[in-house]
This record gives structure tokens, sequence and C-alpha cells, in this order.
């Protein structure tokens, strides 16, 4: 057991050997990391030497075991072994020696059996050995003993032991390999073994990333990066030591290039160096540029390592890179830029220099110690500064070149740029801006840059070298100007002034003028100050203060302005040289006579007196070029000039000209016929002197009065309506009014052409501006072009050929403006529009004009704006039609314009028609381009759309999409009422026809005029056009009322227009009213409980509310009261309000210190009576209105004024006192016949287009009102009473029905198929839609109902009631009084026909009692008997002439009626129903 026990331990311990170097040789072939199978390796071998030790204990202690039981057998051992190492290939005898061997053995070397053991003898054995590599390694024997018979095996432990030479390595191919390493080296040797031991083998000290053992002499590895040279190869293979061999060296590292090659001098920018073998890891290489270390040097990977450049100025620059003491080169691969300018500031300075100019570019160096100047051209600057890379500065010397290079040199390199300069000089003043046109004049030309000495500047006047330039100083030159060369006149002209030094060249346009000359005797311009010119000027429309014809408006309105004109020539002598002729030929005389004594005379278009200014009478004479005078208020244009001198002392100029001069030319002085005449040349000497000498009819110089300029228009806008157009006041300036009232007198009957000016006054309007206005005047005196202007509403612009209208009133003798003192001043002076404002009305027209002005016949230079108020629409009236028809609409509102052709082309018509298109004297030719008023001036456009792609809803971007009604179809007028003064257009409405299921349309009603629209306003511009309830609801309803006479002849009079209410004490008043005798009354009547019988009338102690009719009542907060109605005697409408006050609280709560109480009887306590609450309620006085308890307040709608207008306000109060006003213009405006009623929580009003046309409005507050969207409209009827009862709003109604349709639907009464004038009921549960009620019918002897009329209407044709009362009492509908039209009876019951057998009919109040429980089924009155149903002897009769209870027959209802029946059905309707 012991053996077989050691037996499994050997084999097991075997097996898990080589189990664990199969998985190690499985990691190394998969490619696992050195790193790791090295780490492994060394795990896996003190797990085997742990394994070893732990065996070798278990034998010993087994040993142990046995030499403890069995004495002998520690006899046995082995002592020695020959050889105790050998080659790892094994294969080689190994003899152990001992004592005792036994008589057989096995042996084991380590763990592995010996390839074959022989036992020799007891004390000599041989093994085998196999392959193996592990040192030191125990040899145990096991052998066989034999002792008493038994036979033991026991295991022997050789004391020495047994070790495997160690592996050496020889030699490795290849012995290099780049620092990225991954290179399969070849390593050969001895004692690598004979299988995979998992050896381990390292280069240098880092471990290869793979090794594989592929013999006992090779063995391969996979090495990682490194950069190391001679680096040992190092195999470790079980626990043998390492054998090494300098034998590896990585290759070193080569730069390829640098990115970049260049760089800015300053450095700071970052190369990248690429090349190969700078490693896999960081190894801190050292890299220089020339003999510079880069400011940072990074390693990035084997191929890539970074240099932050250092400063330097250097080209051809040595990059260096040094990497574990091995130092490579690229030799001339990085150049530093050269320096470049890019700009300096300054770019010029001061001539003097000293100034430090700052030079800015690239690459200046990126030290301060690197060599480096600047310079100006070729002046080296005095001190030089470097800052940085990018700038550098020095300071100029003086100079005064322009243009130069600014030089900057740094390293020997040299770098240029144009565009310094000294600055220039400048010329800033002038002593003296204008000079005679003979030259000579010595002028100061100030200035900077002239030169810090003496330079040699030179000057010029037009370009022309001054006769002398002397330089003075740094800013200031001196210049004798040059002369100019003319003939007898020269007219002025401005030249430039210019200054050079050097290239330097200054040149002040326009700053020099040479004054006009001529030879003398002439004029030769005019100066003053708009203009300078040969050709003439012009000033402003009030003249001087100064001038004799300016006394009255200094004195009147303290004028004060000035305009004074410079007469330019030569016709002034005095002591002195004078040179006569010209310039190429002339003389000098010496005169030495004054002229200024009032012997010249000046006038401008035969009219305007230019009056000289006078000189200091002290001073005398010289030879002047100019002559000044002032102007009177004028206006005008192209008033030609005429001078005249009346002194001999011209004959000494005249004498200058010598008869060469005279020669010249072909004309003669003085003209034919007069006598003398000779030829003359370009002086104009005559040979002799007249008293007067006229001198500027040569030259044609004309004086024009300023053309108006307009400032400002207000009002900038104003409404566009007959009679209310707007007064606008026009500011600016040069509106001529002095020169009005100057010259108004002298020039009414003048012919002259200035006369004629003065009266060519207007403003006019268009849509753009006018840059030529004609007054169409053809009148040639003053007076009557002033008559024939103001009698015109029209003008033409000739610009754009086309007629203005004119701005009215304002140059009339009385015209519109207020006086123009600002100060208190003479009233003479108030009656005319001073210079810089007029006031005029503005004509009919519209849209935005442009407001053009003619004074003086000169069109203003700028037009302004006026804007007329656009149109606005406040009712169009109906506001709704019927579906198909199309009707005349009246649009009333504001600024619709006017009929412009009457009102200003004079267009005349009569009953035929049109009789004059234009009046040729107003619309004088052109007439095309106002034809647009004929269509443009107003329009009227229905739309109900916009333009296509519109979002927003403006009203110019509506499209008419149902049509367009143009002037020519439009009736316009303006009226006036209460309110205010109106617009009012009669326009043809369009005709919509609405598709299947279509119920209503609107269509915006949109006022035009000269393009401008109406907002558009859905409330009060819209026309509806709605179907009919006949049309949408054509059915006749299965509801209808039976009728009972309550009380015939009730205790009140027949009546009117009263008003009835059931009150809270369960009774019916009735108060007031009209009756057949009476058209007022102010009596009250009350009934008993059942609203019937019992009518007492009420006598109170005092008086009450006046007699009236019509008026309104509501029961609020348990009191009744009344308010407003009419008195048709007084003709007055009334808006008190009262109160029955029936208890003392009442009275205490509504009555006043002032308040007249009744006279109680001895024991009375209180007497109920009435109390004013009221006497003016601020609602106005009304008729007709509604009165209901809503919401808890009392709200007051519609009614009629005394003037039968309708109104459209609501009103509310919760105390009867205190009303608010809740809207002023309804949404149901513009409709009579108003009447309201409160029905399920709701407030309903109903209104009447022309009393034909009815709308259904409700509201839920009070406020907010709406039509239900597709709600139909009532037609044809007029609706006389309205009540909600159980469910139903009931509409009680006069009118026509078709008599040949079965639902007997409403009709004109002039139809064809109309029936009778007769009373119905309609009848709706909101409003939406009405329905018409079946008429109550009777059973005749068939058992069919034959219709009836309502009792309360009558009983044959031609009978019906209106203006009767109808209220909810004690739930049952009463209906009292009225006025009717009846056929009267006699005594007997017989009807009054005349002889024709006609029935004859009378109109008159009524005064019966009807009830009703309301409306029911037709079914139910037929057959069954309750509340609501037949009278008591109709039923009896139905039941019996039926022969029981059995369905009526109603041959009026369609569904019943077949095809082949029908004509008989209409046969047995008309004469049911008539």
């Amino acid at each position: 057991s012991n053996r077989s026990y050691m037996d499994v331990s050997f084999r097991r311990d075997a097996r898990s050997q080589r189990q664990h170097h199969q998985h190690l040789r499985s990691e190394a072939m998969e490619g696992r990391s050195s790193s790791s199978l090295a780490g492994r390796e060394r795990v896996s071998a003190s797990r085997s030497t742990r394994k070893h030790s732990c065996f070798s204990r278990h034998l010993w202690v087994s040993f142990i075991f046995l030499a403890t039981w069995f004495p002998w057998v520690d006899a046995t051992a082995v002592t020695s072994l020959t050889p105790n190492n050998g080659p790892a290939v094994g294969s080689f005898s190994v003899t152990l020696a001992g004592e005792t061997l036994g008589f057989q053995a096995d042996v084991r070397v380590g763990g592995t059996v010996c390839l074959s053991t022989t036992w020799d003898n007891a004390v000599q054995l041989t093994c085998m050995i196999s392959a193996g590599n592990t040192i030191s390694s125990p040899v145990i024997a096991t052998i066989g003993i034999e002792e008493l018979g038994n036979q033991f095996i026991i295991p022997l432990v050789a004391e020495p032991r047994f070790s495997y030479d160690k592996a050496k390595v020889i030699d490795a191919a290849p012995t290099n390999g780049p620092a990225s390493g991954l290179v399969l080296s070849t390593t050969s040797g001895v004692n690598f073994g004979v299988n995979d031991k998992t050896g381990a083998m390292r280069v240098g000290f880092t471990a290869t990333r793979a090794t594989m053992w592929t013999s006992d002499s090779t063995m391969s590895l996979l090495n990682a990066d490194g950069v190391y040279q001679d680096q040992q190869i190092v195999v470790t293979l079980a626990l043998a030591e390492n054998t090494r061999l300098s034998s590896f060296s990585y290759d070193t590292h080569t730069p390829w290039r640098l990115v970049p090659t260049n760089s800015r001098s300053g450095g700071g920018t970052t190369m990248t160096i690429e090349g190969q073998d700078f490693g896999l890891t960081d190894t801190s290489p050292h890299v220089r540029m020339g003999g510079t270390t880069c400011m940072a040097t990074a390693w990035l990977s084997d191929s890539t390592t970074l240099c932050k450049i250092p400063a330097n100025t250097e080209s051809g620059v040595t990059m260096t890179i040094t990497n574990i003491g091995v130092l490579k080169q690229l030799p001339n691969s990085f150049t530093y830029d050269t320096p470049r300018i890019t700009d300096y500031l300054p770019n010029n300075i001061p001539m003097e220099g000293g100034s430090r100019v700052v030079i800015n570019g690239f690459n200046f160096g990126g030290s301060e110690y690197d060599f480096r100047a600047a310079q100006f051209g070729d002046t080296s600057c005095l001190d030089t500064i470097w800052y940085s890379d990018t700038s550098i500065s020095c300071v100029a010397q003086r100079g005064y070149a322009q243009n130069l290079n600014a030089v900057i040199t740094v390293a020997r390199v040299v770098n240029k740029k144009l565009g310094f300069s000294y600055n220039m000089p400048e010329i800033t003043a002038m002593e003296a801006s204008n000079g005679p046109a003979s030259g000579s004049s010595e002028i100061l030309i100030y200035g900077h840059h002239f030169g810090v000495f003496e330079v040699t500047p030179q000057a010029r006047i037009g370009g022309t070298l001054c006769v002398r330039t002397q330089w003075i100083a740094e800013s200031s030159i001196l210049c004798k100007t040059p002369s100019v060369t003319y003939d007898k006149w020269y007219f002025g002209g401005t030249k430039d002034a210019e200054v050079s030094l050097g290239a330097a060249v200054n040149v002040w346009e326009n700053s020099f003028t040479y004054d006009m000359g001529c030879v003398g005797p002439c004029v030769v311009g005019l100066g003053c100050a708009s203009a300078n010119g040969a050709s003439g000027c012009h000033g402003r429309t009030a003249g001087d203060y100064r001038h004799t014809e300016m006394e009255r408006a200094v004195n009147y309105d303290r004028f004060a302005e000035q305009s004074v004109l410079r007469i330019i020539g030569n016709f002034t002598a005095t002591s002195g040289d004078v040179t006569v002729g010209n310039t190429t030929m002339n003389s000098t005389l010496f005169i030495t006579e004054q002229i200024y004594n009032g012997d010249i005379s000046i006038i401008f278009g035969d009219l305007f007196t230019c009056e000289p200014i006078m000189p200091d009478p002290e001073a005398w004479s010289t030879v002047q070029s100019y002559l000044d005078c002032v102007m009177p208020a004028g206006a005008g244009y192209g008033h030609s000039i005429k001078v005249t001198i009346r002194n001999a002392t011209y004959k000494a100029l005249l004498d200058g000209c010598n008869p060469t001069m005279r020669v010249w030319g072909d004309k003669v002085w003085p003209p034919p016929p007069l006598p003398g005449g000779q030829p003359f040349g370009n002086c104009l000497s005559p040979d002799k002197v007249e008293d007067e000498f006229l001198m500027a009819d040569d030259v044609g110089l004309t004086y024009s009065y300023d053309t108006p300029k307009l400032e400002s228009i207000t009002p900038e806008y104003g409404p566009n309506m007959k009679g209310q157009t707007a007064i606008i006041t026009i500011k600016g300036t040069d509106f001529g009014g002095h020169a009005r009232d100057v010259w108004n007198s002298r020039c009414r009957r003048s012919t002259l052409p200035a006369c004629r000016q003065i009266f060519q006054n207007g403003i006019a309007l268009l849509n753009t501006s006018c840059a030529d206005i004609d007054l169409l005047f053809t009148k040639t005196r003053g007076e009557e072009i002033q008559d024939e202007i103001s009698a015109k509403k029209v003008a033409y612009c000739r610009s754009n050929q086309t007629y203005m209208l004119k701005c009215l009133g304002a140059f009339d003798e009385l015209s519109l403006c207020e006086q123009r003192c600002a100060f208190p001043c003479s009233l003479l002076a108030g009656q005319k529009c001073p210079e810089d404002l007029l006031r005029c009305e503005t004509p009919l027209l519209g849209g935005s004009q442009k407001v053009s002005m003619v004074i003086g016949a000169q069109t203003s230079e700028a037009s302004a704006t006026f804007s007329y108020q656009r149109p606005e629409v406040h009712v169009v009236f109906p506001p709704e039609l019927s579906a198909g028809t199309s009707s005349p609409l009246t649009v009333t509102g504001k600024n619709f314009g006017g009929y412009l052709a009457v009102e200003y082309g004079g267009r005349l018509f009569d009953e035929d028609g049109l009789v004059r298109k234009w009046n040729p004297n107003l619309i004088p030719f052109n007439e095309s381009s106002i034809d647009w008023w004929d269509w443009a001036q107003y329009q009227t456009c229905f739309s109900a759309s916009l333009q296509e792609g519109m979002g927003v809803t403006t009203s110019q971007q509506r499209v008419c999409d149902q049509g367009v009604v143009y002037s020519s179809q439009i009736e316009i007028s303006t009226f006036e009422d209460s309110t205010g003064i109106f617009d009012r257009m009669v326009v043809q409405s369009p005709s919509l026809n609405f598709a299947d299921g279509e119920v209503v349309k609107s269509v915006d009603v949109l006022a035009q005029s000269i393009s401008q629209r109406s907002v558009v306003e859905p409330n009060n511009a819209t026309v509806s056009f709605r179907a009919p309830c006949s049309d949408v609801n054509p059915d006749i309803g299965d509801l209808t009322s039976n009728w009972y006479m309550a009380n015939p002849i009730p205790a009140w009079s027949a009546r009117a227009s009263f008003l009835a209410m059931s009150n809270i004490d369960r009774k019916i008043w009735i108060m007031g009213g009209s009756t057949q005798t009476q058209a007022e009354k102010d009596d009250v009547y009350v009934s008993q409980f059942n609203g019937a019988t019992g009518w007492q009338r009420k006598f109170l102690d005092l008086l009450w509310w006046s007699p009236r009719v019509n008026q309104t009542g509501v029961v609020f907060e348990d009191s009744m009261f009344l308010l407003g109605g009419f008195s048709p005697v007084n003709k007055t409408c009334y808006n008190d309000v009262w109160v029955y006050a029936d208890s003392p609280v009442k009275q205490e709560y509504y009555g006043q210190p002032d308040t007249p109480t009744p006279s109680l009887a001895r024991g009375e306590e209180f007497e109920p009576f009435w109390i004013r609450v009221m006497r003016n309620a601020p609602w106005e006085p009304r008729r007709r209105a509604f009165a209901l308890n809503f919401l808890g307040k009392v709200w007051l709608l519609g009614g009629q004024t005394c003037s039968g207008r309708w109104t459209f306000d609501i009103w509310s109060t919760t105390d009867m006192r205190a009303w608010t006003v809740v809207t002023r213009n309804a949404v149901w405006r513009s409709r009579n016949g108003v009447v309201a009623t409160v029905h399920e929580r709701r407030m309903y009003v109903i209104g009447s287009v022309q009393d034909r046309f009815y709308n259904t409005f409700y509201t839920n507050d009070g406020v907010n009102w709406q039509q239900f969207p597709d709600s139909c409209a009532l037609t044809k009827v007029m609706v006389q009473q309205f009540v909600s009862f159980r469910g139903y709003m009931m509409l009680f109604t006069l009118g026509c029905h078709d008599k040949e349709d079965p639902n007997q639907q409403p009709v004109d009464c002039s139809a064809p198929t109309a029936g009778r004038l007769e009373n119905r009921i309609w009848y709706s549960r909101n409003g939406q839609s009405w329905t018409l009620s079946r008429l109550p019918y009777r059973v005749d002897t068939f058992g069919r109902a034959v219709h009836i009329a309502h009792p309360w209407s009558g009983q044959v044709d031609g009978e019906y009631r209106w203006d009767y009362r109808v209220v909810v009492h004690l739930d049952t509908l009463v209906l009292l009084g009225g006025e009717g039209r009846a056929a009267p009876q006699t005594l007997r019951g017989d009807y009054i026909r005349n002889e024709q057998g006609v029935l004859q009919f009378a109109m008159g109040k009524r005064r019966e009692i009807y009830m009703s429980k309301g409306l029911m089924s037709i079914y139910d009155m037929c057959n069954d008997k309750k509340e609501d149903g037949m009278q008591y002897d109709d039923f009896q009769r139905a039941v019996r002439t039926t022969f029981g209870r059995k369905e009526c027959v109603f041959p009026w209802l369609p569904q019943t009626i077949s095809q082949a029946s029908i004509e008989v059905v209409r046969a047995e309707v008309a004469a049911a129903i008539g």
C-alpha cells in the first residue's frame, strides 16, 4: 500500500507539471505580453519548487516512518552520483553508488523518471537521464528490500543532487532594430532544453514582448521598444542563472524635416520636428536652433518632437536634436523672417522734426540687443528704441519732403515702406478773399507748414503764379495777385489759392474771388445775399425797412428786415487818377467832381426802385466798382435793371475813348434816327453826353424776388366734407404780403409785367409736388387778373400736365389771416397776411396731397403735405338684406369728399341729364387729365376678401370681390342733424345668392375717396345678407294656441299704446295710453287676481305722472316702475322715472324731503301713491323703450325719440337713481321696431330692418351682445309683441301669408298668392330660427280640422289687430286692448255690407281681454280635453260627429298629401284657410 500510494503521488505530480507547462506554452503562442508571461513563469517556477519541496518532505516522512518501525532500513543509502550534472538534452548515464540497495530499483531525477534504470548490484545503480533543465534536483531511488521473508519497497534520497547544465547564449540576429521595438530576433546557444520550458528573455532591463522556444539551441524573441545601444540579451530558464551577451542595439533617431521652416524673429511659435526612432516613451530630447536652445521641447511620439522656437534674426539656421547622448542635425533647415514694415504713426510730422514715430511691422528681432537701425528717406533717426518683435520707434530729424521711405535695418536686412511725409503746407485763411481783376493786390496767405526756414515756397491764384511770393514765416506767405485779362466786361470769378513747397502742394478751393469789372462807364453785375453774378440775383419779398415805400410797414407792423443789393460796375468817379478805355488801350484822367447827390436812379421792372445808400459825406469819393442800394417789398421774377446817371461828370470818362477805340465794330452811337451817329468800340463812348445815360441795357441783368418757401402746415390733416374742410395755416418765407400792401393800389389798373405778377398768387393741391403752376388767367390788368384768379377754384400744373384744386381765401380782400402784429399796433395792419403766414380753406379732395404755392407768378421751391382724414363709415342702412336681393344702401359717415366735377369743373345737369361736362372757362384744355374725377373722387367697395396672400386686414388690402360702385353711379350729399354734419352716399347694393346650407354672408362696405379707404368696422360698416327663416325652415310648426275671450267689456275704455304689467300683487295693471276720444291718458286700472275681471280704477290724492302713451315699465325689487313715454298733445318725450310706493318702506327709500305725500284720513296710517324718482334721467327722452329686470339690474333698451329716430343705447341701474350707459351704439343699431324680453337667463332683442326684416340678438350679461352665427331672419311680417312663456319665445306678428303654400309662409301682401293681412304667432326656443305656429281650428262634420283666425284678430277676412299688449300673468298669456280693423255688425249680429255686398270695415280702439295657456300640439287640441284644449262645445260636437275619439284629419300636412291628389288637397287647403 505504501508503494501504491507513492506511485500514485509521483504520477499525479508529473501529470500536474506537464499540464502546467502546456498551459504556459499556449499563452506564449497566443501573443501574451512578455511581462505577463515572465510573471506567470516566475509564479509557476515558485509553485513547482514548492511542490518538489512538499514531495521531498513527504518522502522523508515516509522514510522516517519506515525507519522507525523497521530498524534495518537505516542501513540503506545512496551516497554518490557520477556525474552529478549534464546537458539539458539528457540521454546520458548517471551511476548511483550506495549501501544495501536491495534487489531492484527505480530512479527519478526531480520529478522525472529516468529513461531507464539498471540495478547493477547491491551497491550500484545506473540511470539513463531524461531531458530537463532543473538545478539541484533531488535524486530518488525506489528499491526493493526483503526482510524476514517480507518484501518492502522503500524510497532512498541520494545525498548529492543533480543539476542540468545552464543555458548559454552564443549569438543573436539581428543585432539592431528600431526604437519602436517589435523586432523578431533569433538567439542561438546551448542547453535551451529539448522542449518548451517556459523560458524568459529581456533586452537590457526590458522584458521582451514575447518569447518562443524553438530547440535546445535556438530561442526567438519579440523585443519591446527602446533607445539604448549595446544592450544585453538575458535568458532565464527555470532556476538557472542568467546568461548575458552584449549583442543588440536600438536604431538612433533620425530627423527628416521641420514644420514650419520659418518663423517670425520673435519666436514663440511651435515647430514640429518629424523623423523616426525618437522612442515610444519620453526620453527628454534636447533641441537647439543654431546656437540657441528651444524655449521648450516636448517629445510627442516615435516620429514627432516639438520645439517652441526661440527668438533670433538669422537665416539658414541648423536644427540640432540630441537624444540619449546621440546628436543629429538638419543643416540650414530653418530661416527667421526678414523684417517688414506695415505702418508708422504718425505718418506725417511737422517740418521741425523731433517727433517720435512708432514703426509697426514684423520681425524686428527678439531682443533689444540685436542690431537694428531706422531712417526716413536718407536721414537717420536721432534715437531708436526697440519695443518688441513688432514695434520700434525713432525720433525723426527736421525736413519737408513728401512720400519718403521709412527704412528699418535688422541683422543687416533692410526693409522699406513708402509713404512717410512731413506735413504738407496747409492754407487756413487769407487776409483778403477778393480783389480787382487787374490784380497786383497784395494778400497774406495764412496757414501751417510753410517751412521752418526759407525753402522757396510758391503761391498761385487760379493756377497763375503770383507776381511775387515771399516767405514770411512758417505760418504766412505774401502773394501779389496776378491780373485777369478781359475785354470790355469781366463778370467775376472764384479761383483756387495754391501754395507749393517742393513736391507738396496745398489747394484751397474757391478761396479767392476776382471782382467783376468793366471798362467804364458800365454796369456789369449784381451782388446780393443770394447770388453774385452777371445774370443777376434775387432777394426777399419783404424788402428793406429803410426804403421809402416801407414806411407804412415800419409804422404799423414794426417791420425791421433788410434787403441790400449791390450794383457792380464802373460808374463812380471821384477825385484822383481814373483809368478809362480798356485793358489793351487806355488813358489816365484826373477827375475831381463828386456824384452822390441823387443823380443815380436804379429801377427794376420799371416798378421796384432800389434806393442808393449814401456814403459818409466827409469821405472823398474813389473809383468804385459797386454801389449799394436798398430794395422795396416786391414779388415776381426777371425784373430787368435800369441804371440811369444824370450827371455830366461822366463826360470825362466818355472822352477817355480815343478815335481809334471808337472805330471798333460796325455799330454807331447814338442809334438812328438821332443825328451824329459814330462807330464805337467796346468802351461804349458816344460822341456827346446827355443829361441821362442808361448804363445797364447792354448786359441784360435782372432781379428776381425769392420764390416762396413752405415750412409747415397746421393742421397737417383735416376733414374732407363739404362745408367742413380745414382752415390751414401755412408758414414759411417770402409770401409777398408787404408787396401786395405796397403795390396793390398802383398796380390794379396797370398792365406792366411787374404789376401783373403782384396779383399772380395761389395755393393749390396735387398728389405730387408741382414745379410750375399755371393760375389760368386771361386778363391783362392787375385787378382783372386778381379777380379772375380768385374766382377760379382750379389751377393747372404744367410740369405734371394736370389740374390742381386751389386752397381758397388766402388772397381775398378780406383774407382769413388774423392780425399780423404780435403786440399792440395799429388796426390798419391786420387785414392782410404777413410775409411768413397764409391761411386758406382746403378744397374737397381726399387722400394725401402736396401743397404748392405761387407768389408773384413763382411756384414754391418745396411743397408741404396735407392729408385728408380717411373716410369713416358710421352707418350702413339697411344693415341687412335678404339673400338674393339688391337694395339701395344709404351709407352715412364722414369725409366722403364731393362731386369734384360740379364743385370745381362747372358740370351742369337738368332733369334730362348732363347738360355740360366742363365749363371751358374753368377747364380750358386737357380735360382728359381729370377724367378720373368721374370714378375715383369717391367710390364704394363691397369686400368680403383680402388680397391673395395677405395675412392682415387693413382696408387697403381688401379686394372688392362683391363689386365696386364708381362716382358716376353714387348720389352724394351732406346733411346735418343734432349730432353734427355728415356725408351720405346712396348706392345700390350687390346681390348675393347662397349655396345650399348657407344662412348668412357679410360684406364690408368701404367708402373710398381718392384712393383712401375707410377702416373696416364690422359693427357699423357691414351689410349682411341673411336667408329668411321661411327658406331655412320652410315647414310650418306642429304647435298652435287656443285663446278664450276672458272679458269682452272690462271697466277701462278701449285703448292702445298703453302700459300693461303683471305686478307682484298678482294683478294686472294698465296705465295711460290713447283712447278713441283722447290722444293721451294718465289713468290707472287694476284687475282682480285672475287678471280678467274686477277691474277698478285707481284714484289717488296726489297728481302723478302726466298723460302719455308708449311708456315702459318694470317690476324690480318688489316695486313697480314707470319710465319715459310720449305726449302727442305736447309733442314731448319723457325721461322721468316713477315708482308706485305701496308701503312706508318704499316711501322712505325713494322719497325725498320735498316729495309730496297724500293727505291721510283720520285713522289712516298710509296710502299708496306715485313717487317721482328722477325728473330727468341721463338717458335721452324716448318712447317705446323696453325696461327689463335681469341679473339684479334694470336694463333700458331701445326706444324712439320725439323726432322718430330709434335709439341704440343701453343703460342699466341697480337702484333706479344712478344710471350707467353700457353702450351708445348697440349691436342692433340701424334697426327699428325694437322689442325685448328675458328668456332662459338671457336677454333677447329683436329689431327690424325697414319693418319687415327682423334679426334676433341675445346677451348673457347685458354687455356683450351677439347673434347666432347661422341665425335666419324673420321676414315680411311686422312684430307687435314679444313674450317668453313656457320655454318658448313668442312673436305676435301681422302680415300676409301664401294661401297656396301648405306651410303658409309669409309673403309680400302684393304677391299674387298672398292671403289677407292677419295676426299670426311665431315661436322659437333660442332665437336662432323662427317657426310659424298653426292657427286654431274647428272640426267639421267630417272630422277634418278647419283653420279659423285667432279670436282676438277677427272672425272674417280683413279683420286684424295691432298696438295691443300681451303680458304673462299667473302662468297665463293675457292679451289686452289695442287697435283693430273690424267689420261692424248690426244689432242682430249681421255684418254691414255696401250695395255690392262687400263688407265694410272700420278702424278703432279695442278693449277685449283674451287668455291662453300658450303653445300646444295640434293633436292635443283635436282630441284631448285639458286646459289647453278646445272649448267644451267644440269638443262635444267633434265627438258626436266622428262617433267617438279618433284622430283628426289634417289636410294641410304635406306628408299626408299624395301626388295624385295634390290639386284636390290644394283646393281644400285654400278653403280651410280662407
